[in-house]
């Protein structure tokens, strides 16, 4: 074989081999090891994650308000990602969650499957615990939840505590998440959970609401929104005009907080951007309730003006360092 030719079949085969060796791992080296996650079909834009794992959102899912969490029209409880159990790393790899219909985003089912898990012999849907969710868009629109990781809590009174008996260590983390709603952004339950660097602008009666000790939310954009009518009051009235007209006035003086702590004690709300617009008595920043003690609120900066957190049923906090700025335009 001549020089030349020798020469070109070698460099052929080392760009191939070199190819093979550091193609897939060099473009997308956050998938190594990663279950991927996509709508099981273009008509519902649903998921659902049935073992234990790392998951890898590897498309958009964007539901229409008559397909899938509506079907013939939106019906609430559906969700676009449904996990049944613990042990979770969802990365949303930058990928948006969408919907039109009234769908929550990311939710927690495991406490309604974890009879029928045990009695069939499966470890997964026994335990709820160690769930993660990262790095993408979460974008709602009607009554649905950003994230909501629960166990038994049902009621949508959520300046009511739990009735639970005690939390176990739950361990949910939800990080690098922009989360848009209508309704609340983030429910999540347990001891130990953390929220950090994420963008949470709400709509709804809260922006951040967890029930349990030790929770921490950290170095995150908090927006609670103003709607002219308040999103239940929409939900439930509909195009009837006389009750939205009827209604509206009073839902409008319903309480609401940017963040809602419920049995939170030894909790960190600190470093976070709080924006409550339309402030009031009724519309406040934070609101720590049943036992929610020693609650450190520190190095927050408040848009308009710093309240002081609302505190009931022998909640209490230590604030320190936390300053205001403008709103914008002001």
């Amino acid at each position: 074989m001549s020089g030349r030719l020798c020469w070109g079949v070698c460099l052929l085969i080392a760009l191939s081999v070199h190819a093979q060796v550091t193609g897939p791992a060099a473009t997308r080296p956050e998938s190594s090891g990663c279950q991927p996650l996509m709508p099981r079909s273009n008509a519902d834009q649903e998921a659902a994650i049935t073992g234990p794992g790392r998951y890898c959102v590897v498309q958009d899912f964007r539901q229409p308000q008559l397909s899938g969490g509506g079907h013939s029209g939106p019906r609430y409880g559906h969700a676009l990602i449904v996990v049944d159990g613990g042990d979770v790393t969802i990365d949303l790899q930058q990928h948006t969650l969408h919907t039109a219909a009234r769908s929550h985003g990311v939710y927690l089912a495991a406490a309604a499957n974890r009879g029928q898990a045990e009695r069939s012999g499966a470890t997964f849907g026994a335990s709820n615990r160690n769930v993660t969710v990262r790095n993408g868009v979460i974008d709602l629109r009607g009554t649905g939840t950003g994230v909501r990781l629960v166990d038994v809590w049902r009621s949508e009174d959520l300046f009511a505590a739990p009735a639970v008996p005690a939390y176990q260590k739950t361990r949910y983390v939800l990080e690098n998440l922009t989360i848009r709603t209508d309704n609340v952004g983030i429910r999540l339950e347990g001891d130990g959970n953390i929220v950090r660097n994420c963008v949470i602008e709400s709509d709804g009666d809260a922006a951040v609401v967890m029930a349990g000790a030790n929770s921490q939310i950290l170095n995150n954009t908090i927006v609670l929104g103003n709607p002219l009518v308040p999103t239940w009051t929409k939900a439930s009235e509909g195009s009837d005009v006389i009750g939205l007209l009827s209604k509206t006035p009073a839902a409008r003086t319903q309480a609401r907080a940017a963040i809602v702590l419920h049995d939170g004690a030894g909790s960190v709300i600190q470093g976070n951007r709080i924006e409550v617009k339309g402030k009031s008595a009724t519309r406040r920043s934070i609101y720590l309730g049943n036992n929610s003690k020693e609650v450190l609120i520190e190095k927050n900066t408040y848009v308009d003006g710093i309240d002081a957190a609302v505190t009931t049923a022998g909640s209490s906090s230590r604030a320190r360092d936390n300053r205001t700025v403008p709103a914008v335009g002001d």
